[in-house]
């Protein structure tokens, strides 16, 4: 309400404050306490241990919060001491001691037994992520309407204990996130709800960053190259749908528009490669009959050479068992032997003579065999 604040437009943001700056933050508001005459004394252990468990760029805030908390605990006889701070179970059991007063808000209409299962529902997936690159747990900022109904007066009994904070986006719709990061490291309970669920967490982001990409390069001509889950890791996705709906709702309608036309592509694809697969086979069969084809026209024309020079070995045979008897019958018996045997020649690829040559060889050993006998004695046989 200062005057010189009231028309002032401009959003500022303010950096960090370094670590050094923190112990002036706790002490600093103890001295002004004093100042105002109200006395408030933070011990130096104190201070150390608060800067020893306070990590993160959330540290400011959350001293801020668990200060406030020893105050109300133990603030009454003016003095802090890290006797105090153990006695809440340091940063741990400050975190819890406010779920815990959240929860046990009498005025909570579900049931004490299903108010985690709630809370888990809310901070799986809508509250909390994954780090890509180093696997931590980080914030997530969600609007208040994508959140489960069931969950809302849980989630506005950790606003007013200031785990959560809420808050306005450009489209004027509620949003809510974590406030303090150490929650993520400092509540059992959202530990274990974040280790069950870790790598079905990395699975609904992968979607969703995916599906965001697709979308805003529908207008493109090839956005198919956008459709990137494929093969197992499409199936993967298609099963969380099936099993986890609460973290599949994540992606929303954008998702679930991906999702399917991630499966049409697919199915498209698989199509194209049965088709391809069936054309090769085919192209195979008739390669495969026209080598037999050749062989087979090959082995033709072998046989019919072979044929053909056993049919002309034949005839030289032949021909050669003619000119012999012409020699016998000449009475040349001996160069009628000598076409004979020419006419027997073996041929060791298309097999033996005629049987003309063979009775001419026959005829011509007789009668050559009697005239050596006849001419061989002077005297009359008996």
């Amino acid at each position: 309400n200062h005057p010189a604040l009231k028309n002032l437009q401009t959003t500022f943001t303010l950096p960090s404050m370094e670590k050094d700056g923190h112990r002036e933050a706790i002490e600093g508001p103890a001295g002004r306490m004093r100042e105002a005459g109200r006395a408030l004394e933070v011990k130096s252990g104190l201070v150390d241990a608060l800067l020893s468990d306070a990590e993160g760029a959330d540290a400011l805030p959350l001293l801020g919060f668990t200060l406030e908390r020893l105050y109300l605990e133990h603030g009454g006889d003016g003095v802090l001491d890290e006797a105090d701070y153990d006695q809440l179970g340091r940063m741990r059991g400050v975190i819890e001691v406010a779920v815990d007063a959240a929860l046990a808000d009498p005025s909570i209409r579900s049931a004490p037994e299903d108010r985690n299962r709630h809370l888990r529902r809310a901070f799986i997936p809508w509250l909390v992520g994954i780090n890509e690159s180093n696997g931590a747990p980080i914030r997530l900022v969600s609007r208040w309407a994508d959140i489960p109904a069931e969950s809302h007066e849980l989630l506005e009994r950790l606003i007013d204990e200031r785990l959560l904070r809420t808050d306005v986006d450009e489209n004027g719709e509620r949003t809510l996130e974590i406030s303090h990061e150490s929650l993520l490291r400092q509540w059992p309970d959202l530990q274990g709800w974040i280790g069950g669920a870790a790598e079905e967490l990395r699975a609904v982001q992968a979607v969703d960053r995916a599906a965001g990409e697709w979308q805003r390069n529908q207008d493109k001509g090839e956005n198919k190259a956008w459709l990137v889950h494929r093969g197992a890791r499409l199936a993967a996705a298609e099963s969380l749908v099936a099993r986890r709906p609460d973290l599949s709702a994540r992606w929303g309608k954008v998702g679930d528009a991906y999702i399917a036309a991630c499966r049409q592509n697919e199915n498209e694809r698989a199509d194209r490669d049965a088709h391809q697969a069936r054309q090769k086979r085919r192209l195979q069969r008739i390669r495969n009959v026209l080598v037999l084809v050749a062989a087979l026209v090959t082995t033709i024309g072998a046989v019919t050479v072979i044929e053909g020079r056993i049919d002309l070995s034949h005839q030289r045979s032949r021909f050669l068992a003619v000119e012999s008897e012409a020699e016998i019958a000449a009475g040349n018996y001996d160069r009628g032997m000598r076409f004979a045997l020419v006419a027997l020649e073996p041929n060791q690829v298309f097999g033996r003579a005629s049987y003309d040559a063979e009775w001419a060889l026959a005829r011509a050993a007789q009668l050559s065999r009697l005239v050596v006998q006849l001419n061989g004695h002077s005297d009359d046989l008996t």
